[in-house]
C-alpha cells in the first residue's frame, strides 16, 4: 500500500512540475504568410489583393485587423524586398528594402482595413525589367519586432516559390530578343495535303543559347492565310517563344483543319530533330 501511495505522490508531483513549466514557457513565435500587396478600392471590400501590378501604378499594403487581431496596436516596419523562394528565405532572413525611401514604420489599428492601408511605392518606382518574363517579383514583410529580419511574429506576402507580387511591364511592346523569320515548305508526309505544306516560322535569333523553348502553333481558319500572323509571331518570339504558322486545309468541317494542324506539328518537330528546316538553326 505504501509503495502505491508513494508512486501516486510522485506522479502528482511530476504533473505539477510539468504544468508549471508549460505555464511559464513562452509561446513559440511564428511568421504568418498572408496577402498584403494590392490596390485600394473606393467601396467594400476597400482593398483587393493582387499578384500583378502595372509598372505605372503605386503599390499599397493592407492588413485586416478583423482577420489578424494580433496586429492591432503593433508598430511594424514595412519592407518591400526582392522576392526570394522558400529556400532563399530559409538561408537568409535579412530584410533589405528596395524602395527609394527605404522601409517605413507604421502603427496598425484595430478598427478596419481602411485604417491599416499604406502606400509603399510611387508609380514607376520599382523595376519591371524582367527580360523575357512578364514582371519582376517582390515580397512584402511587416517586421513587427523591428529587428530587420523575417522572424518572430512577422507577416510576409511571399516566401513561396512565387513572389508576393510582380511589377509588370507593358506587354504590348516588343520583348528584348531579336527575331528570325523563315518561310518554307515541309517535305510532306504526316498526312499533309500537297497543297498545304507551307510554314511561316518565327524564333529568337540567339535560340541556340536559350535551351528548350515553348512552341506555339497557329492553324488559321477558313478564309484566312498562314502569312497573316507575322505580328503575333514576331511579338511572341521576341519574348522567347517559337511560333509556327502553317497553311491549313480549311475544307468543309473541322476534321480537315484539325488533322492538318496535327500533321504540321508532327512534321515541324521531326524536321527540328533532324535539322532539316531550310535556313534553320532552330
Amino acid at each position: 500500500m505504501f509503495a502505491i501511495e508513494s508512486s501516486i505522490r510522485k506522479s502528482i508531483a511530476s504533473c505539477v512540475v510539468l504544468a508549471a513549466f508549460l505555464a511559464a514557457a513562452p509561446a513559440y513565435a511564428a511568421v504568418t504568410k498572408t496577402e498584403l500587396a494590392g490596390n485600394v478600392l473606393t467601396a467594400y471590400p476597400h482593398f483587393e489583393y493582387v499578384k500583378a501590378i502595372n509598372a505605372n501604378s503605386a503599390v499599397h499594403v493592407a492588413i485586416d485587423p478583423t482577420r489578424f487581431p494580433a496586429i492591432a496596436g503593433q508598430t511594424c516596419d514595412i519592407y518591400v524586398v526582392a522576392a526570394k523562394k522558400t529556400l532563399g528565405w530559409n538561408a537568409d532572413t535579412t530584410l533589405t528594402d528596395v524602395t527609394t525611401g527605404g522601409m517605413q514604420t507604421q502603427t496598425f489599428g484595430g478598427v478596419n482595413i481602411q485604417t491599416n492601408t499604406f502606400q509603399v511605392t510611387t508609380p514607376s518606382e520599382l523595376s519591371a525589367a524582367a527580360g523575357t518574363d512578364l514582371g519582376v517579383g517582390y515580397d512584402v514583410v511587416l517586421d513587427c519586432n523591428q529587428n530587420g529580419f523575417l522572424d518572430g511574429n512577422d507577416y510576409i506576402d511571399g516566401r513561396n516559390n512565387e513572389a508576393g507580387f510582380y511589377i509588370v511591364h507593358d506587354t504590348t511592346t516588343a520583348g528584348p530578343l531579336a527575331v528570325t523569320e523563315l518561310e518554307y515548305s515541309v517535305a510532306g508526309g504526316f498526312g499533309l495535303p500537297a497543297a498545304h505544306l507551307a510554314e511561316n516560322l518565327f524564333f529568337p535569333t540567339n535560340i541556340s543559347t536559350l535551351g528548350q523553348l515553348p512552341l506555339i502553333v497557329i492553324g488559321h481558319g477558313n478564309g484566312h492565310d498562314y502569312e497573316w500572323y507575322d505580328h503575333i509571331g514576331n511579338h511572341l518570339a521576341s519574348y522567347g517563344y517559337i511560333v509556327m504558322s502553317h497553311s491549313n486545309n480549311t475544307g468543309p468541317g473541322p476534321i480537315n483543319a484539325s488533322t492538318t494542324t496535327l500533321g504540321h506539328t508532327d512534321a515541324f518537330i521531326a524536321e527540328v530533330a533532324a535539322g532539316t528546316i531550310p535556313g534553320g538553326g532552330v
